[in-house]
């Protein structure tokens, strides 16, 4: 069973010609995919990731949050910290935590509704003094 997961992400991840080969001469997207892979053996119910899409080419970045979503839809709470905004669904929900403390909760729909450009209104929202 766990041998079959470890080839269905492999296989998802276009990584399966790969599994032979040392790590130390992956590229960094390569390296993130396998992490997401590790991570996803287990089955976890809540998935933290820090930076996941750096490093990713756009088709890869693409796939990527694709499968977020579907494991999202499947009942995977995932907490995703990243500067990469625009890739994100509109009705994925947003936490800005600031000094461990969760200052603000809404849908990235709604900010992209009520903003022109989404990584300005982040820009002004994490120095804002409301949030303080």
């Amino acid at each position: 069973m766990r041998k079959e997961k470890i080839n269905f992400l492999l296989d998802k991840f276009n990584l399966s010609q790969f599994k032979d080969r040392p790590v130390e001469n992956f590229s960094t997207g390569m390296r993130k995919k396998l992490m997401l892979c590790k991570a996803l053996i287990h089955e976890p119910k809540v998935l933290f990731l820090d930076e996941i899409l750096n490093g990713l080419d756009p088709e890869a970045t693409y796939e990527m949050i694709e499968y977020l979503n579907e494991l999202n839809n499947n009942g995977l709470t995932i907490f995703m910290i990243s500067h990469i905004l625009h890739v994100f669904s509109e009705d994925t929900n947003i936490y800005l935590l600031k000094e461990g403390t969760f200052k603000l909760k809404t849908r990235f729909g709604d900010i992209k509704e009520e903003n022109d450009n989404i990584y300005e209104y982040f820009k002004d929202i994490v120095k804002s003094e409301e949030l303080a």
